[in-house]
């Protein structure tokens, strides 16, 4: 009997060195509409994998001291208003030297500020009267109050981090899928192919959908008391 393939860990055993499913398949050709799929599904896989690390490094930033290099791309685009206010450049195109704009502007809150701040928590209310008077003039709020904007800036930058990399966790998750289902249907052509498949407990549970399409006219389990399924 030489059409036997073996699904499960490695076997010690010399007669079944190459019968191992993972072997026999890696040496099955692939349709081209399977490759197509393979090879834009692990380009995608990549992306996401690159697009997660920027975004954790984003969530990591919010844990540091706030600075214009973590900030300015949200003002940008979620509080556009304010973020001009902290331009470098003045109505007559003059460009301002030394330190951010921003960073000066929040050094200015200082320590006994910051802990004043801390120390009191202001209603919603009270946090959209401060960001609406910040939309008017920025400079103009009271340094123990720019603590709290500063807060409110990025508790908003985590959340949208933390929904997208949810968000591309969940399309990595169906990406794998993709990839599994290929895997799948190229095992169950080679186990098709057999006469013969050895499998474990283990096995069995792991690759029970493959083994249902392949539809196995006998099955034998040995020692059949010991397994509760």
């Amino acid at each position: 009997m030489k059409k036997v393939i073996r699904i499960g860990g490695q076997s010690k055993s010399i007669i079944l060195e190459g019968k191992n499913l993972r072997v026999v398949s890696q040496g099955e050709a692939k349709t081209k509409s399977e490759g197509y799929i393979l090879g834009l599904n692990y380009s995608a896989l990549e992306d996401q994998e690159k697009s997660a690390k920027s975004t954790l490094g984003s969530l990591h930033g919010t844990q540091k001291r706030p600075s214009w290099a973590n900030l300015k791309n949200h003002l940008m685009s979620r509080h556009r208003r304010i973020f001009v206010q902290f331009s470098r450049f003045d109505e007559d195109g003059f460009e301002a030297v030394g330190p951010e704009p921003f960073d000066a502007w929040v050094k200015a809150t200082g320590p006994a500020h910051s802990q004043r701040a801390a120390a009191t928590t202001p209603s919603p209310r009270a946090v959209d009267q401060i960001l609406e008077s910040a939309m008017q003039n920025v400079h103009s709020v009271p340094p123990h109050e720019r603590h709290h904007l500063v807060e409110l800036w990025m508790e908003e930058i985590r959340k949208d981090k933390t929904d997208r990399l949810y968000e591309q966790v969940e399309h990595a998750t169906t990406l794998r899928q993709n990839l599994s289902n290929v895997h799948d249907e190229v095992d169950r052509r080679v186990l098709q192919t057999a006469d013969v498949i050895g499998v474990t407990t283990t096995g069995l549970a792991k690759r029970i959908s493959v083994l249902k399409r392949v539809k196995c006219k006998v099955v034998i389990c040995e020692e059949a008391g010991e397994v509760m399924e």
